[in-house]
């Protein structure tokens, strides 16, 4: 039995194409769609738009590897590729099968907006574990960084054209989740980048500047569409359209959150990492944001007769409490990440403290080190 299979790997990994024969398919191919007229956003124009880019150069060898790879061992590889990071084998299994079939078969609008931010979002949490693990380098940050643009891109077009009927609190507020998320990681990114090395942190640096100006971009939209949607500065202020059972509603949400996040920190009894310990410092300092807005927001609510512009301060407070929450979620996570004397290197003689698995501080200096007790 364990012969057949291994009989069976070898001639599979012996199957191929010729370049005639990859040409021939493509042609075919793109033959079939230009001939294709079909409604945008229906089931089967994404289904369309997702074989013109598995079979565009240089993607068809990775789609094709993928795809074999699925045929071959089931939807066992899918599950496994789930985890798997940039460079790694069942990468390609993620980005160019798994990831695809999800997008065809999510048919609302509204549905494939949501799919469109967790995909954003899939990639800047894979560059964060690629810098943990010092395995950020200029190709895979490059690959990175273009596929997260043209996630947050079609976020943005998806839900403008939804909007065009005019902006609801619902579209807002899915702008403001996915911002504070961004922001979250940018957050947890800036502190990687203070523990990592030069080379490194050039291309982490750059990453996250790219994602602070989709953050910055899908900010400026949104706080564009409130003003549109709230006021009109040159004229009375509109009718209301956010009832005070509403902004009840919402102030209980968002005090629910940072309740809830406010006793992850307290209930934290494992040894933090100096990575860890900066994020908690972080958070607590968004959390104490997001109350303080809050405390505002419930102010003007009953001082103001307009109920909208004390709709979107909960908006900003709410924003505030996603991102500390998913900024301790993920940071926490780097847990299993660790930093030592050779993936931290010391820059300008001064000293980085790293810890061991059970969180041991250890002191690392340039041109020597200590061990667990600190002797030279």
């Amino acid at each position: 039995m364990k012969n057949k299979l291994h009989k069976g790997i070898r001639e599979w990994r012996q199957t191929g194409m010729t370049a005639t024969e990859e040409a021939l398919v493509r042609s075919r191919v793109f033959a079939y769609i230009d001939q294709t007229v079909i409604p945008e956003m229906t089931w089967q124009a994404q289904c369309i738009n997702m074989l013109k880019s598995i079979y565009s150069r240089p993607r068809f060898a990775y789609a094709t590897f993928a795809l074999a790879l699925v045929l071959f061992f089931g939807t066992t590889i899918t599950y496994a590729a789930g985890t798997s990071l940039p460079g790694d084998t069942l990468y390609p299994v993620k980005i160019y099968f798994a990831e695809p079939m999800r997008t065809v078969f999510t048919f609302t609008d509204y549905k494939r907006v949501q799919w469109e931010a967790t995909k954003a979002e899939r990639r800047v949490v894979e560059v964060e574990a690629l810098i943990a693990q010092n395995r950020l380098n200029d190709t895979t940050r490059e690959d990175s960084e273009e596929r997260f643009k043209s996630y947050a891109l079609q976020f943005d077009g998806l839900l403008s054209r939804i909007e065009q009927s005019g902006s609801t609190e619902e579209t807002l507020d899915t702008r403001a989740s996915f911002e504070a998320r961004l922001r979250a990681h940018s957050q947890i990114m800036d502190v990687l980048e203070q523990h990592t090395d030069p080379v490194q942190k050039k291309e982490a640096v750059q990453f996250r500047r790219a994602v602070k100006v989709e953050s910055d971009r899908i900010s400026e939209t949104r706080k564009k569409l409130e003003t549109t949607r709230y006021m009109n500065r040159e004229k009375t202020p509109l009718k209301q359209t956010v009832d005070r059972q509403k902004i009840k509603n919402k102030e209980r949400i968002i005090e629910s959150r940072i309740k809830e996040t406010g006793q992850k920190l307290d209930y934290i009894s494992v040894p933090l990492t100096p990575i860890q310990k900066e994020v908690v410092e972080r958070v607590e300092k968004t959390l104490d944001t997001a109350r303080q807005t809050l405390e505002e927001a419930s102010r003007e609510k009953n001082t103001q007769s307009v109920d909208q512009d004390t709709y979107a301060k909960l908006r900003e407070s709410e924003g505030a409490a996603l991102e500390a929450d998913v900024s301790l979620r993920e940071g926490l996570k780097l847990k299993k990440y660790q930093f030592n004397e050779k993936d931290s290197r010391t820059r300008g003689g001064a000293s980085l403290d790293t810890h061991n698995n059970t969180g041991t501080q250890i002191n690392v200096k340039a041109g020597g080190g200590k061990d667990k007790k600190g002797r030279e």
